[in-house]
């Protein structure tokens, strides 16, 4: 998978996170994000968290985080 950046942030003992738009309709709980390999702004990554905003379903084009 492969994302373009909206914005980008540091916590601190965790990791940066990217805010990037969500490609398909995902659960919250059963994420096929988690653990996965992706390319932001061309970088190769592996995906240790994802941060939806504390809703159920994230949909396409949604605003998400990836902690990687």
């Amino acid at each position: 998978m492969e994302y373009k950046s909206l914005d980008t942030f540091e916590i601190n003992g965790r990791g940066k996170v990217f805010v990037v738009e969500n490609d398909k309709d995902r659960d919250r709980d059963k994420n096929d994000l988690l653990g996965s390999e992706v390319t932001i702004d061309g970088v190769n990554y592996k995906v240790r968290g994802v941060e939806s905003f504390a809703i159920h379903k994230i949909r396409k084009g949604q605003k998400i985080g990836l902690l990687v």
